[in-house]
């Protein structure tokens, strides 16, 4: 469960359910995301010196009115996202030059099959 990202409410969020899922240990390296309305996916590479690098962004194309503004803006932010760090069951993503960043919480931090191993702890 998303439950910090930009100026977006934590209400928003939730009513949202918005997540990002990096746990399909049948596709590795891969995640996949929902911020209300479409399907969004991609890679995840994850490296040892606490960078990540997403890419191949794509989504389903169907129109939302109320999840249109979230969605934009995490597909922008999504790529740009550099940093990661893991504290117990949460996981951040940054951009540190423009201190912007999106917290996930719930059990997907241990089950991230992509990541380092340390990261699984």
């Amino acid at each position: 469960m998303l439950v910090e990202f930009q100026n977006f409410s934590k209400e928003t969020l939730s009513q949202n359910r918005a997540n990002l899922n990096l746990s399909d240990s049948e596709n590795p390296g891969k995640f996949s995301a929902n911020m209300g309305c479409n399907n969004v996916f991609g890679e995840a590479k994850f490296n040892s010196d606490r960078t990540v690098k997403f890419s191949a962004l794509g989504s389903t194309m169907m129109y939302c009115d109320k999840a249109m503004n979230l969605e934009s803006a995490f597909q922008k932010a999504l790529p740009m996202m550099t940093n990661y760090k893991s504290t117990g069951l949460s996981l951040w993503f940054s951009i540190v030059q423009d201190h912007i960043s999106m917290i996930i919480t719930n059990s997907i931090a241990p089950a991230c099959y992509n990541c380092p191993a340390y990261f699984k702890n």
